[in-house]
This record gives C-alpha cells, structure tokens and sequence, in this order.
C-alpha cells in the first residue's frame, strides 16, 4: 500500500553562472539562521511498489520553500501529506492514474474520489470534517498541478463566487462572498444519527465478530487492542500510549468483581498516558481482559520487544517487534497501528468479511452508547445527570455537550423504531384489508 516516508531535506540556495551552477546553503555566517533550512521529518509519498509519486512530492517541496520565514510549518506539510495517501490508495484500488481527466467528468479519477469520501461519511466510516479535509488537499494539489502545466489543462471543477448572507454581533445582515467549488465536500454538521466525531457505534454481533477474526487470525498486539478499546472506550492514541505500569496498577472496582479501573492521563506519576486536551481520569476495563494483559506484560513476545526498545519505549505496553511505539511518538512519526489495521481489513476480506469500515474510534462510539443505554434502563430510573456525569468521567470528556451527543443518539434510535414499528403495522394493516 502507498505510504509516506519521512526524510531530512535541505534548502539549498542555487546560483546559475555562464556554464555552471552552484549551490549551497544560505547564511554561511550564521549557523542559526541556517538550521532553519534543514528540515528533519520531511514527508515524501511513495505508491505500494515503492515508486515515489513525484508530481505530489514537487508540490510539497514546493510549500516547504516557506518553511525558513515561517510561511508555514512541517507539520503542516505532514498533515498534507498524509491526507494525500487516503486518495493514493483508493487510486490504485480504482487501477487508474491519479491525473485521469476525460471528457465526462463521472469517469475522471477524482470525481471517483469525491463520491468515495462522501460514502465514508454516509456509512460513518469518516467524520465529515475528515472528508472535507481530505478533498479540500486533494483539490489543492490538482489546482497546483494545473497552473504548473502537469496536468492536462481540461477543467476538472466548476469553481465561482457566490454571496451569502450572515448576521453579525448586533443581529444586522452582511452579504459576504465565498468562494464555491462543485468538487468541495462541504463540512456538514453530523446528524443525531451519529455520536462523538460524527461516527456510528457497532452492533453487538459486528463487534463479537470482529474480535473474534482478531484473536484468530490477527496479531495479538491488535487483538488486545481492538479489546480494550471496546470495553474501556479509550482512544487509539491513548492505547498505544499505555504503560505496563498502567496495567499493574489496575485496581478493581469497589463494588463489582469483574470490573476494574485503570488511571490515565498526563500526570500520572510513574505510567503517565496522553489523552485528548490532557484530561486526568480513570478508565473503565473487564478485570479479565485486565488479568490478561497483566500476563501479556510477562510473557516472552513483550519482554523480547522490549529489549529492542529504545528508551522511551520500553515502559510502553505494547511494542512493534522492531522495539517502537505503535502510535506516533511526535511529529515526524508515523502510526505503525493505522499499517496494522489497513493490512488486517485486507485480511478480511480475501476471508470473506468486511470490516472496511471500522475505525477504533467507532469501538469508543460503541462503549459510550452502552454505557449511556444502561443508565437510562436502570430500575429505579437515574438521574439523566448522574448518567451524564458518570459516562464523562468513563469516556474522559472535556465538555458534558459530547456526552450528551450519545443521550441524544439513543433518544432518537427509540423514536425512530417505535416509528417504524408503527409505520409497518399500520402499512401491513392496510395491506391485509385489501387481499380480504
């Protein structure tokens, strides 16, 4: 599959001189200044045979010009760079090349894209302001490409001005213009159909089964993980970024034997864990799975990887077999687990199943609807409040309004079968009368 690789690229100022050319870099005077136009971490993108995609890595070094004064930041780049191999992979899925521009418009490659990202949204797979970004990099790259003469020069969009009306601080009308394209994926609100991150939770039979495809033919680094995050409800980073001391230091809960209790976040002296916005907490985990991974911490497939570690990756949980983090360390990493999924729906479906459209933050959509649903069919009936409460606290929620996007889910999820149920009997009703 296609990926990006990470370079060092140096910024080489050139000079042109009747019959030679020299280069070499700026500020010779001032190693400072000239650090600036070394830059570690550059992303260059690469298809799955290993060929680099040279048009894509000619507009990337074109941006990193500005790195220098600050124009922009590597991280930025990065950033583009990785939304770029989303459309690589679907390109040589589709078996067609990247630029294909015919005259009707539905063939053309990047149509074909457009309409693959709008299904990643409608099915959950994507949140939508993933899809947006994703195309919005795409678009900025064929535009580059076309002003640049590298591709043909066929008008892949329609782009215009349009202007719309919004109120300002005192409730006036002000006409402003935007600027519209008819390949842009707008970035719409997600619906009460869907919870945190715009995504859908599993079913329970979706779940069973996809754990089950993982502990048999999966690596059991992904098997534990694909368990945690759907009983803890914890985020992929945050799970790449457990320690063994995390493990060890599991306590069960008060009241409940199968239940125990994991502390994260930041500050925790001794195992501390990143979470999203730094949130301190503890995490919720079957104490089986809890007694499970206490002896993976023990067994022989860890301790070898952590032997190859380095130093900030021994106290890690889990470790890739060649001694790093599965998740990205910092800014020039990449994500070993998004390689390891990929590869494991690949898997899938040469078996027979279909799971392309999982995500492990669809496990923590799954968790939290559980948790929401068993607050609200307690008897006696809770408090919507101390439910509200008790899910922020187990999901690590910043703001009470995320959680209260799964209330919401459910509320709607029972309107809408009563609905149904109704709708049918009545349709059914109807239907029955008339074969009289």
């Amino acid at each position: 599959m296609a990926f990006v690789e990470l370079i060092t690229l140096t910024l080489f100022h050139i000079t042109v001189a009747p019959g030679v050319a020299s280069y070499a870099l700026p500020f010779a005077h001032d190693l400072k200044r000239q650090k600036n136009y070394i830059v570690l971490g550059f992303p260059i993108l690469r298809w799955s045979t290993g060929a680099l995609w040279d048009e894509a890595n000619l507009w990337l070094g074109a941006l990193a010009q500005s790195i220098p004064t600050q124009g922009i930041r590597i991280k930025s780049i990065r950033s583009l760079a990785y939304a770029l191999i989303t459309f690589m992979r679907f390109v040589e899925g589709e078996g067609r090349p990247w630029n294909y521009l015919p005259l009707i418009p539905a063939d053309r490659t990047i149509n074909r894209y457009r309409k693959h990202l709008i299904d990643a949204r409608e099915s959950g797979e994507l949140a939508p302001s993933t899809v947006s970004a994703k195309m919005s990099v795409v678009l900025r790259l064929f535009r580059w490409a076309q002003i640049n003469k590298i591709i043909s020069a066929v008008a892949f969009e329609v782009t215009g001005v349009k202007v719309v009306k919004v109120p300002d601080q005192y409730g006036r009308e002000l006409a402003v213009s935007v600027s519209f394209s008819n390949l842009a994926i707008p970035n719409r609100k997600a619906s009460a159909d869907r919870v945190e991150g715009g995504l859908m939770p599993v079913s329970i039979d979706y779940r069973n089964e996809l754990i089950d495809f993982a502990r048999d033919h999966l690596s059991y680094d992904l098997y534990l993980m694909l368990r945690i995050a759907f009983e803890s409800g914890l985020r992929i980073e945050s799970i790449c970024n457990l320690k063994v001391n995390t493990v060890n230091w599991g306590t069960p809960d008060f009241f409940d034997a199968e239940l125990s209790w994991l502390q994260v976040g930041p500050n925790v002296d001794g195992a501390p864990v990143a979470t999203k916005f730094g949130v301190q907490g503890a995490v919720m985990i079957g104490t089986a799975l809890l007694d499970e991974l206490k002896e993976y911490c023990k067994s022989i497939r860890r301790i070898t990887r952590e032997n190859r570690a380095s130093e900030d990756c021994g106290e890690l949980l889990f470790i890739t077999k060649n001694g790093n983090s599965y998740g990205r360390r910092s800014d020039t990493d990449r994500s070993a687990i998004n390689s390891l999924v990929f590869a494991a729906k690949e898997k899938a479906r040469k078996m027979g199943l279909n799971f392309d459209d999982f995500h492990f933050h669809r496990a923590r959509a799954t968790f939290g609807v559980a948790i929401v649903q068993c607050g609200m069919e307690c008897e006696p009936s809770i408090p919507l409040s101390d439910i509200l409460s008790f899910a922020r606290d187990c999901l690590l929620h910043k703001d009470v309004e995320t959680t209260m996007k799964y209330v919401r889910f459910l509320q709607n999820s029972k309107i809408k079968a009563k609905y149904a149920n109704e709708y049918t009997a009545a349709m059914m009703g109807r239907y029955n009368e008339r074969s009289k």
